[in-house]
C-alpha cells in the first residue's frame, strides 16, 4: 500500500478485533472504499499515539481511583457488588465526584435489581472489578483505556433501553438518567433510531490515524481535512448501511476502539503484529505469515468485563445466530 493511502477499516473486521472473546457482537458489512487522504510528513510522536486518551502523557504512576483494599470477608455481597458500581461509575466520571443524589439513585436501582431476577447483572462486577481496579491503579494508560470502555458499553445500554423504554421500571430508569448524566449529551451526525453520534465517528478516526502510523513510521494522516474526510465517508455509509446489523458495527465503534486499545496496550510486539496483520490482511489473514498463525490476541481481564454485568444480554442479543443449511 502507497504511504499516500489509507484503507478506511473494514467495520466487520472492527467488530471481530477480540474474536477470541466471547459476546463480541459482530457485522457482516463494512467499508470497502479506499480513500486518499493527505499523508503529512511529522512523525508519529511515539509508539502509542495519543489518539481519543489511549496514551497519557503523564509521569504519575498513581491512580485517580481510590487505594486497593482487601475485601472484608464480613460484608455482605450485595454490599460488595453496590460499592463497586459506585467506584466504577466514579471511574467514569474523573472529571467529578458524583454527586449524593445521583449515587442515591444508582444505589436504589442496584438494591432493587438485586431483588430481582436481575441481580446476577449486579452481582457480576464482583468477577472483574477487583483486577480491573489494581490494573487501573497500576497503568493510568489502561485507566483511560477501561474508562472509555465502560463509557462505550454504557452509551450501548443507554440505546438499548431507549428503544425498551415502556417496558422499564421506574428504579431502572433512575439509574439511566444518572447515567446519561455521568456520560453528558451525545452530539449527533446523522439522525435516526437510533442516530449515529460523534463519538462512534471520533473512535473510527481515531483508530483510522493510528493503524496508519504504526504501518507508517514517522508519517501521520492525523490532520483535520482527513478527520473531515473520514467523519463524511462514515455518516455516508451509514445513511446507506443495508441492515440493521451494519449501522449497530458503526454504532459500536466506540466499544471496538476501546476494546482495540486495552488489547494494545497489554500485548507484547507479537501481539501487535499479530493485531496489525488482521487489519491489513482482511478477515482471511494469509496464513503464511507467523502473526497470522497465532490465535487471535485476548485478554481475560477483558473478556471478564465483557462476560458480566448489564451489558452481558444485549451483547449476546447482538452476536449473529448461524445460518441453517
Amino acid at each position: 500500500m502507497k504511504t499516500s493511502q489509507v484503507i478506511l477499516l473494514n467495520l466487520s473486521l472492527a467488530m471481530s478485533i477480540s474474536s477470541s472473546l466471547a459476546l463480541t457482537p459482530k457485522a457482516d458489512w463494512g467499508y470497502e472504499s479506499v480513500a486518499k487522504p493527505n499523508a503529512a510528513s511529522e512523525p508519529a510522536k511515539n509508539k502509542r499515539p495519543a489518539h481519543g486518551g489511549f496514551a497519557v502523557q503523564s509521569n504519575r504512576v498513581t491512580s485517580m481511583l481510590p487505594p486497593s483494599a482487601p475485601v472484608e470477608k464480613e460484608k455482605d455481597r450485595n454490599t460488595q457488588a453496590v460499592e463497586s458500581w459506585l467506584e466504577l461509575y466514579q471511574l467514569v466520571s474523573l472529571d467529578h465526584e458524583l454527586t449524593e443524589p445521583q449515587q442515591k439513585l444508582i444505589q436504589q436501582s442496584l438494591y432493587a435489581k438485586l431483588m430481582t431476577g436481575q441481580s446476577p447483572e449486579v452481582l457480576g462486577i464482583l468477577e472483574f472489578w477487583p483486577t480491573v481496579k489494581r490494573v487501573c491503579q497500576l497503568m493510568p494508560e489502561q485507566q483511560e483505556n477501561y474508562k472509555d470502555l465502560f463509557k462505550s458499553l454504557m452509551r450501548l445500554q443507554l440505546r438499548t433501553a431507549h428503544a425498551n423504554e415502556s417496558n422499564l421500571s421506574e428504579t431502572a430508569i433512575g439509574e439511566l438518567e444518572a447515567m446519561a448524566q455521568l456520560l453528558g449529551p451525545e452530539r449527533v451526525a446523522v439522525p435516526g433510531e437510533p442516530p449515529l453520534t460523534d463519538s462512534a465517528i471520533k473512535a473510527y478516526a481515531d483508530m483510522a490515524c493510528f493503524i496508519f502510523e504504526q504501518n507508517h513510521p514517522g508519517r501521520t494522516v492525523d490532520a483535520e481535512d482527513n478527520r473531515t474526510m473520514f467523519a463524511n465517508v462514515i455518516c455516508d455509509k451509514y445513511r446507506n448501511a443495508p441492515d440493521g446489523p451494519a449501522r449497530e458495527a458503526m454504532l459500536n465503534f466506540d466499544l471496538t476502539w476501546a476494546k482495540f486499545k486495552i488489547l494494545w496496550t497489554r500485548g507484547t510486539d507479537a501481539d501487535h503484529q499479530q493485531m496489525l496483520s488482521q487489519w491489513n490482511t482482511g478477515a482471511k489473514p494469509v496464513t503464511t505469515t507467523p502473526a497470522a498463525k497465532r490465535p487471535p490476541v485476548s485478554d481475560q481481564i477483558l473478556a471478564a468485563v465483557l462476560n458480566n454485568g448489564p451489558w452481558k444480554k444485549i451483547l449476546l442479543a447482538k452476536i449473529p445466530k448461524p445460518a441453517v443449511h
